[in-house]
């Protein structure tokens, strides 16, 4: 199937180019194509012309597949540059095109040689970050809308960089995906979440349910259930008080080793949640056939209820058929009162966001949790 799909990539290349233009398969699933002569502008009509060609269904043997394509773009400046050299240029274009999101192209400034050298630099810091404990976890309460009780907590991992200062999680996670860390910071934010929840059963707090996050590449990873249930047993934290949180945008429903897995974590007593739901490319229909527990509505849904009209269709949508799917739901990023009260009068379970508490500390948390718990409170710093 994967021949099928490079044939079929190949062909269609060919046919978005011009007569003259050169296309070549460089390696992988990566191609190179040579404009000669060529504009940039002229580049940058190629390779609007070569992601719709190649972002376009196709069947392999049995399934249907639709491939997606970045492309970079680099320009032969001076007449004797070198072909590795703009190979090279093309090659961070790409690189760059890639993480700006799926079907983009990007074109070659030496400012991304810069912004390479930074991103290396960050990626070694964060390799020393976590060999030397310097991720921290901070924790995010979940309210239950109808008491208004803290019932839980999400785990989420910090970085305070000791000259760069706070480096946001939106620029250290992607960076761990693309260095292959991410499964090390999920394994310390899951064991130092475990400990601490530990520590506050210890002291008294013996029902508040702990959210991790899981990166999809631990979805590939056979180990995965071992190396949970042994942190579980290492720290005795209860299983049915973890909840494991997964993103929309894994693809989940397509891998069957990531259902089994999935399935297997649940039936050690492991909840499951869907995280940032409505950004990815799932259904709920899908969700039926996987063992998820928890819907979570991701925070642009809540928005809306700030619109003109004070509501949100898709939101109201969505929590009435999670509940006929027998989930619950968590609904992210709630930072008015208006807001809390129209989630609950509309159903939503439970809430999360900074009317209620920005991400804190565990200690931080051991006082807004003393409100509720004050004697068990106290002591679980």
């Amino acid at each position: 199937m994967g021949d099928q799909a490079l044939t079929e990539i190949a062909r269609r290349l060919v046919d978005a180019v011009r007569p003259g233009d050169t296309v070549a398969r460089l390696g992988g699933d990566e191609f190179g194509i040579v404009l000669a002569p060529a504009f940039e502008r002229d580049a940058l009509t190629a390779a609007e012309r070569v992601i719709a060609a190649v972002n376009q269904p196709f069947t392999a043997g049995a399934k249907e597949m639709t491939p997606t394509v970045s492309v970079g773009i680099a320009t032969a400046r001076p007449a004797t540059m070198h072909p590795d050299s703009l190979l090279a240029d093309a090659d961070l274009a790409m690189y760059f095109a890639k993480r700006s999101g799926r079907g983009r192209h990007a074109v070659f400034t030496p400012a991304m040689r810069t912004a390479l050298v930074e991103q290396l630099q960050l990626g070694e810091e964060l390799r020393s970050a976590l060999a030397g404990d310097g991720i921290e976890v901070h924790y995010q309460p979940i309210v239950d809308l109808r008491s208004g009780a803290v019932v839980g907590a999400e785990a989420l991992a910090r970085w305070q960089h000791p000259a760069r200062g706070f480096v946001p999680p939106a620029t250290f996670i992607p960076l761990a995906e693309e260095l292959g860390l991410v499964q090390e910071i999920d394994a310390q934010v899951l064991r130092r979440a475990c400990e601490q929840g530990q520590r506050w059963r210890a002291a008294g707090i013996t029902d508040l349910r702990l959210a991790v996050n899981l990166s999809g590449r631990n979805l590939e990873d056979a180990e995965l259930v071992e190396r949970v249930m042994r942190i579980l047993r290492e720290t005795e934290f209860p299983a049915d008080q973890l909840e494991l949180e997964l993103t929309e945008g894994v693809s989940i429903a397509e891998s069957a080793r990531a259902s089994s897995l999935l399935e297997e974590l649940h039936q050690r007593g492991i909840r499951l949640a869907i995280d940032d739901f409505g950004t990815g490319y799932s259904a709920l229909g899908r969700l039926r056939s996987l063992p998820f527990d928890r819907l979570k509505v991701d925070k642009t849904f809540v928005d809306e209820i700030n619109g003109a009209g004070g509501r949100s269709s898709l939101l109201e949508t969505m929590v009435h058929m999670a509940h006929v799917l027998g989930l619950e739901v968590v609904a992210e990023g709630v930072e008015t009162p208006a807001q809390e009260e129209y989630l609950r009068q509309h159903g939503c379970d439970f809430g999360q966001g900074y009317l209620f508490s920005k991400p804190v500390t565990a200690e931080e948390l051991s006082a807004v949790l003393a409100e509720t718990q004050p004697q068990a409170a106290a002591q679980a710093g």
